[in-house]
């Protein structure tokens, strides 16, 4: 909060607001009453919570270029649940037909070792089966959630699976995951080989030597980064959420890892919408 004001001191910004929101994920924790008021003690604001449908729907948004929403689905793998969902008709709120898995990257991990406390990849394999077993029920009253031809990925596994099988693109703002790079990786990190040995950058043969050195900081950064931030468990996990989602709706389908998106920027353009329209200049700025 202190580097946004001095932002905006530096900026000469005047009537910046501030808002502070945490993801469905964090408003299902029990004690989110007393995270929002140590945030206020904090910074002064009350903390907002998004629910599962409209931050599906704001990742969706800003995931899926606009022609592509009729014929694609979205799912979000976070850290506490699994956000999907896909509109039909109109892009608006109530067009968008949305399901929650209750499980994401940390929590399904979490969950794997209640069920096996010796081997949380065996635990993961049996809370998979749950996973399908509950998306297949749901998923037939959502028949948009078993027939997309494409299907937008995004959140921490997604950013891992893209960063370890293609550090080419790193500079991407969207690029293709295959079925192959999906199990590929997702063996890997059964059996603990996924972040050994320096990455393996196959530059487009246009790509200059400026571009590739671009490109080989970011990739090396991106990958050190997903590894300051999840373990292996937490990988295994959210990268088997999405290839249990896969198989029961649309195995054949295009994935899609969306790296600039998330339903922050929906949630902002939703603040912007409702703010006085005197101060629309300044909000956008």
């Amino acid at each position: 909060m202190d580097a946004m004001k001095a932002k905006a001191e530096e900026q000469k910004l005047v009537g910046v607001k501030y808002y502070i929101v945490g993801s469905s994920g964090v408003a299902a924790g029990e004690n989110k009453d007393e995270l929002a008021t140590s945030v206020k003690a904090a910074t002064g604001i009350d903390m907002d919570f998004i629910d599962p449908k409209r931050e599906g729907f704001f990742g969706a948004e800003s995931s899926i270029p606009t022609a592509r929403l009729p014929i694609s689905m979205y799912i979000d793998i976070g850290s506490g649940n699994t956000k999907l969902g896909c509109v039909v008709g109109a892009s608006d709120l109530k067009n968008y037909k949305s399901d929650e898995i209750k499980f994401g990257s940390v929590s399904g991990r979490n969950e794997a070792r209640k069920r096996n406390p010796d081997d949380v990849a065996a635990g993961i394999k049996d809370l998979m089966k749950d996973i399908s077993a509950t998306y297949m029920k749901d998923s037939e009253d959502i028949p948009c959630l078993r027939n997309r031809q494409r299907i937008y990925w995004t959140g921490g596994a997604a950013w891992a699976t893209a960063t370890f099988t293609h550090p080419e693109r790193a500079l991407m703002p969207r690029l293709y995951i295959t079925r192959k790079d999906l199990d590929a990786f997702l063996a890997k990190l059964t059996d603990g080989t996924w972040n050994q040995g320096a990455p393996q950058i196959n530059y487009l043969k246009s790509a200059t030597p400026a571009q590739q050195k671009k490109i080989r900081e970011k990739a090396e950064k991106e990958r050190q980064d997903v590894m300051n931030i999840f373990v292996r468990e937490d990988l295994l996990s959210g990268v088997s959420i999405m290839k249990t989602v896969l198989d029961a709706s649309n195995p054949s389908a295009i994935l899609v890892f969306a790296r600039e998106s998330g339903f922050i920027y929906g949630y902002a353009e939703e603040k912007f919408m409702h703010e006085p329209k005197s101060e629309h200049t300044t909000a956008s700025r």
